[in-house]
């Protein structure tokens, strides 16, 4: 688990301003708003502790061999289980690379899931033929706030096999 150290002093911050507040105010609406901290606090440490259920993530291509003159979907399944997981955000960092250049090109997007599953698609259009591969540089779960984060891991890499399209020709051979 990875903790932003500023981001958790800003948040204490805020906390001790309100409890300040409530110390010589006594208003309602601010105790309030302190127990509402104190439950976001204990729920995102629960959250990601080590023993806790992390979602489980699937990411495969709508078609593994293709023609260099369509377009493909990379496909991101993120699955729950029907568990209810507050306070969500993942963020994924993926590269995509011919398998003979070393260039390689990044790709990234954030989403949010609370219940169920969530599929997520990425339509991919290929410039040359060969093998590309699709790898998952970093997978992040954060909380709503970003304090807190847990990396993912064991997402095995995708692959798509681009093949050349179609001449345009129509031979005929006759015996």
């Amino acid at each position: 688990m990875k903790i932003k150290v500023f981001n958790l002093l800003l948040y204490c911050l805020t906390f001790a301003i309100l409890v300040f507040m409530f110390i010589f105010n006594r208003r309602r609406v601010v105790l309030f708003f302190i127990i509402a901290m104190l439950l976001y606090l204990a729920c995102s440490i629960i959250i990601f502790l080590p023993g806790f259920k992390m979602p489980r993530i699937k990411a495969y291509m709508e078609n593994p061999k293709q023609s260099i003159s369509d377009s493909n979907k990379y496909i991101f399944k993120i699955l729950l289980n029907n568990f209810y997981y507050p306070f969500c955000r993942i963020d994924v960092y993926l590269g995509l690379k011919h398998r003979l250049e070393s260039r390689q090109e990044k790709l990234f997007f954030c989403t949010g899931i609370f219940h169920g599953e969530s599929t997520y698609e990425l339509d991919i259009s290929f410039e040359h033929c060969g093998i590309y591969e699709i790898t998952h540089d970093l997978i992040l779960v954060h909380d709503l706030l970003g304090i807190f984060s847990r990396k993912i891991t064991n997402i095995s890499d995708v692959h798509a096999v681009v093949m050349p399209g179609e001449l345009g020709f129509d031979i005929s051979t006759e015996r």
